[in-house]
């Protein structure tokens, strides 16, 4: 009986070493898991930082390209900038303020622009002059 008794307790100090070094990789394991998804974010971050270089590289060229097709002969752009991220700003001037407003109304059904505002005309000299905001797509 006693023979049994410590073939028990050698077979349970035996299991229990087992279950400790199951629970060290288990462990293990996690900070392991824990590293690459850490890492696997970065990676995400990164192509989505690159990502965004990439398309906002050609984004103003695109926009006079657009902007050339759409803008009537008698608007002539004096300003054009890019005021942060995607925000632009246009000052356009025009002799009759109806192709200003039909310039404005492109930009917007055309979807050039999004969010589209225009401050207040200004006249001088004989020309009319609009500021133009809104966000590129």
């Amino acid at each position: 009986m006693e023979n049994k008794e410590l073939e028990v307790k050698e077979i349970a100090a035996s299991q229990e070493k087992e279950i400790n070094k199951m629970e060290a990789d288990i462990d293990s394991l996690n900070s392991k898991k824990e590293a690459y998804d850490g890492l696997t974010e970065d990676l995400k971050n990164i192509n989505d930082r690159l990502s965004n270089i990439a398309e906002r590289k050609n984004s103003i060229p695109n926009l006079l390209n657009q902007i050339m097709y759409i803008i009537p002969e008698e608007v002539q752009l004096t300003s054009l900038e890019n005021t942060k991220d995607k925000n632009i700003r246009i000052v356009a001037t025009a002799e009759e303020y109806d192709k200003l407003g039909y310039f404005l109304a492109k930009l917007k059904l055309e979807g050039i622009l999004k969010e589209v505002v225009s401050s207040e005309n200004q006249t001088s000299g004989g020309n009319i002059a609009i500021t133009i905001e809104g966000e590129l797509p």
